[in-house]
């Protein structure tokens, strides 16, 4: 094969990968959104019971949110890209974050259940037990899977960068 063909299927294989980013990132957001939406819509009126035509109208509206949301995603990954070394090193980032997300879940209803936190418990309190204690714990959770998965450097940097614009301070070392 030419030098000529060899580059043209690398920036085909390019394209391909570019586009699958944004289909990715679209996809993300409209599925995002959509579960926002079944939160919102029923405080409208909008129920199972409402028939299929009005229900799909309703989301009209959270349409152009949801592009500009799956366009930002995109932009992220983008910088996130220009970041990573190399194709390999995006893919095990990304995939730590996923981890870590998933990890979240269980970690926090197992927190809740050891204080005792209830369905019947106010949300105010679940609010203020929430927040100082699941962020963490994430973070710990990308730690790990970063770790696990070759990527300690990058969230060790992420958490620096965190730390310091949560503390003012500019001398916290990686």
């Amino acid at each position: 094969m030419s030098l000529i063909k060899q580059i043209n299927t690398k920036r085909q294989v390019i394209g391909v990968w570019e586009f699958g980013r944004l289909v990715l990132a679209l996809s993300m957001s409209f599925v995002g959104i959509f579960l926002l939406s079944t939160l919102i819509l029923p405080f409208f009126g909008i129920t199972g019971r409402t028939p299929l035509q009005i229900w799909v109208f309703c989301f009209v509206p959270f349409i152009p949110f949801s592009t500009f949301m799956g366009v930002m995603i995109y932009e992220v990954f983008l910088s996130l890209k220009k970041k990573c070394k190399s194709e390999w090193d995006f893919w095990m980032i990304m995939l730590s974050f996923s981890l870590a997300g998933m990890f979240i879940m269980p970690v926090r209803k197992l927190i809740f259940h050891m204080l005792g936190i209830t369905l019947n418990t106010p949300l105010w309190i679940k609010v203020l037990i929430y927040i100082p204690i699941i962020p963490p714990t994430y973070y710990a959770g990308l730690l790990v899977f970063g770790t696990i998965l070759g990527q300690n450097t990058f969230f060790m940097g992420m958490i620096a960068k965190r730390l310091k614009l949560l503390s003012g301070r500019k001398n916290i070392k990686q």
